[in-house]
This record gives C-alpha cells, structure tokens and sequence, in this order.
C-alpha cells in the first residue's frame, strides 16, 4: 500500500465507520438509527466509487 495512490487507501480507512457500527451491534447489542445505516450506505457508495477509479 505505501506504493498505492493516496485516494483509494484514504478510501478504504473510511470502511472502519460501518465495520465499527457492525461490531457495536454484534458486541454490545447497541441499535442502529436510521441515519446511521443511511450513513453507512453513503460510505460504501463513496469507497466503491474510489476504487473503481
């Protein structure tokens, strides 16, 4: 990755918001609002986008 252009890796970090809210949930059985799974859509839409190019 330290050879990787800086868009698509930045992109990628961004994957830890969702993963975090997919563990709260699991771990601590915490709810996820609405705004959030929007939030989270919006996230993997933007990183797919980055990746593709």
């Amino acid at each position: 990755m330290a050879l990787s252009p800086v868009g698509p890796v930045r992109a990628v970090g961004v994957v830890e918001m969702p993963m975090a809210a997919v563990a709260g949930r699991r771990l601590f059985a915490e709810r996820t609002s609405l705004l959030q799974v929007a939030a989270g859509l919006v996230t993997a839409v933007g990183v797919a986008m980055a990746a593709l190019g």
